[in-house]
């Protein structure tokens, strides 16, 4: 599935997909090497314990269809962004690897991200989508919350990361 839409006085075409053959693939992969980077400080652990190497190796991994997704943004043809989920239990998917690269951020793309997450996980029959972010990555803590996203309590006493929530339908 590809969208498109044109954004603000710039107006650069943004295409939206699912991320399935070799090339793009390649791209996510690269999106989330420099995602890794950006924010080593302050998810290195979290990303260590996650498998983050071996999810790279493996793409689309755990976020293949039919449980999951796994977006790629490009713009002018090039990668922009992306964004997964996953399915995590029976009626709930975890969102995961938000990314927009930093020439491309401000310009509205990781709201199309999420969006596209959301209303796929709506289309899977989902009811709960979850996440984990930290409190260095303000920007999409807030764009969590823009999106009716809750903070609940972490899994783990202590841990660092904010987790979140989001009912995607009145059953949940």
């Amino acid at each position: 599935m590809e969208r498109r839409s044109m954004k603000d006085e710039r107006s650069r075409a943004i295409i939206l997909r699912e991320a399935v053959g070799r090339e793009d693939l390649d791209r996510v992969r690269r999106l989330l090497i420099d995602y890794a980077a950006e924010f080593a400080p302050a998810i290195r652990e979290c990303l260590a314990r996650q498998g983050f190497e071996a999810e790279m190796e493996g793409l689309p991994g755990r976020y293949a269809a039919p449980g999951g997704v796994l977006y790629l943004a490009m713009i002018a043809e090039t990668p922009a962004g992306c964004v997964a989920f996953r399915k995590v239990g029976d009626s709930d998917c975890e969102m995961k690897r938000l990314y927009v690269a930093p020439g491309f951020r401000s310009m509205g793309l990781g709201a199309r991200l999420i969006e596209a997450a959301i209303e796929h996980a709506v289309r899977l029959g989902y009811h709960r989508l979850v996440l984990d972010s930290t409190p260095e990555m303000s920007r999409a803590v807030a764009l969590y919350r823009s999106f009716g996203f809750e903070e609940v309590q972490p899994h783990i006493a202590g841990d660092h990361a904010l987790y979140f929530v989001k009912r995607l339908s009145a059953r949940d």
